[in-house]
């Protein structure tokens, strides 16, 4: 399963009923779209790195 972090608008908390909200419509839609289903985290304030040079979009674990 593909897992997708994002990171919460700033002053809405990650365990807030609007985030895990968000987090729903943003797998279904991936759903939709994509046609692959997704694990979404929702990270705090900050909590997705930000490159300082090159972007690093995607991290292949396997």
């Amino acid at each position: 399963m593909l897992t997708v972090k994002v990171e919460a608008r700033p002053g809405l908390a990650a365990d807030s009923a609007a985030a895990k909200k968000a987090a729903q419509t943003l797998a279904h839609e991936i759903k939709t779209y994509i046609g692959s289903s997704a694990d979404i985290e929702v990270l705090g304030e900050g909590g997705v790195e930000r490159s300082m040079g090159k972007a690093k979009r995607v991290v292949d674990l396997r």
